[in-house]
């Protein structure tokens, strides 16, 4: 695969193709219109062949307009693919994250309870405990 910057080089070779192209064909046109053209006695070409002359050289020109343009297509459609796979790899990672960042927080959020229901567990028992020594140490008057 050639790199983009290959690939504009060339669609910007063929693009001056198609201008010199055009611009031989349109020498040729007034050659032969010039040469059709009358001198001293001769007649003016009809208007007819005037007309048939313009657009000739106009298809002669749409269809090397046409070729250069195919030409550009097939060298920027790889990279338009390469943006919209990248683009697209980039939101599936988006994704993929922003669930992992969803997982992770719920897990630490019940975690957090786990420990917050385990530290007032742990808290009633060390209050209990200590009620009763200090029970055992003050001979059971105190409640």
């Amino acid at each position: 695969m050639t790199s983009p910057q290959e690939q504009f080089a060339e669609a910007a070779r063929q693009g001056q193709e198609a201008v010199a192209q055009a611009i031989r064909t349109w020498s040729e046109s007034v050659q032969r219109l010039t040469r059709a053209m009358p001198s001293g006695g001769e007649q003016a070409p009809s208007l007819a062949d005037v007309v048939d002359n313009a657009y000739a050289f106009a298809e002669q020109l749409l269809a090397t307009q046409r070729e250069f343009t195919h030409s550009l297509l097939q060298a920027v459609t790889p990279g338009l693919a390469s943006v919209t796979e990248g683009a697209k790899a980039g939101a599936r990672a988006t994704e993929e994250t922003s669930a992992r960042t969803r997982s992770a927080t719920e897990a630490a959020a019940g975690a957090a309870g786990e420990t917050a229901q385990a530290t007032r567990r742990t808290t009633r028992a060390t209050s209990t405990a200590a009620k009763r020594s200090a029970r055992k140490t003050t001979g059971g008057s105190e409640a």
